[in-house]
């Protein structure tokens, strides 16, 4: 929240979002917490990620990662098996993205709406202030799926281009 540079609670706007679009019977949660502590503690985004857990349960099955960081291959391979991943990690919607999941990126930063324009699908990315409508969009990106998956299928591969090209040039300075 205020690494944001917003103060407010946008947890309870996507599980409102949640609550009125998604279909229990279609659909379970995974809530992937993207700071973790070690030491027998719980970060606040772990934290929150609880609260979201226990509203959610009364109507959805709901689990959370535990409490342990992750490495980046684990976190991927669980991605894969989503059908999409809401986030306001840049990183998290990169990982994701790249596994050809469907992302609703929070704008949490600019560097997030520039990168979901780098891989055409920069109407799935919403600014804090428009959160009221995330239902909607929440339902256009579980009704477009399929497409955004074919978007991601060539933008994708085109970034993996263009890095490679840079990484190329690179060792050759």
């Amino acid at each position: 929240k205020d690494e944001t540079g917003k103060k407010g609670d946008y947890f309870n706007y996507i599980i409102n979002a949640i609550k009125e679009v998604v279909d229990q019977r279609n659909y379970k949660l995974l809530i992937m917490p993207s700071n973790y502590k070690t030491n027998g503690e719980i970060s606040a985004d772990y934290a929150e990620c609880l609260k979201a857990k226990e509203k959610l349960s009364e109507i959805f099955e709901v689990a959370i990662l535990e409490n342990r960081p992750y490495f980046p291959d684990e976190y991927q391979a669980m991605q894969q098996k989503l059908k999409l991943l809401i986030t306001s990690r840049m990183h998290v919607g990169i990982m994701a993205a790249t596994a050809l999941i469907p992302v609703i990126s929070i704008n949490t930063q600019y560097k997030i709406r520039g990168y979901m324009q780098n891989i055409g699908i920069e109407e799935y990315c919403i600014d804090l202030d428009e959160l009221s409508k995330l239902p909607e969009l929440l339902s256009k990106t579980l009704q477009n799926t399929g497409n955004i998956k074919k978007t991601l299928s060539v933008s994708i591969p085109q970034m993996r281009l263009q890095q490679d090209k840079f990484i190329t040039l690179f060792k050759n300075l």
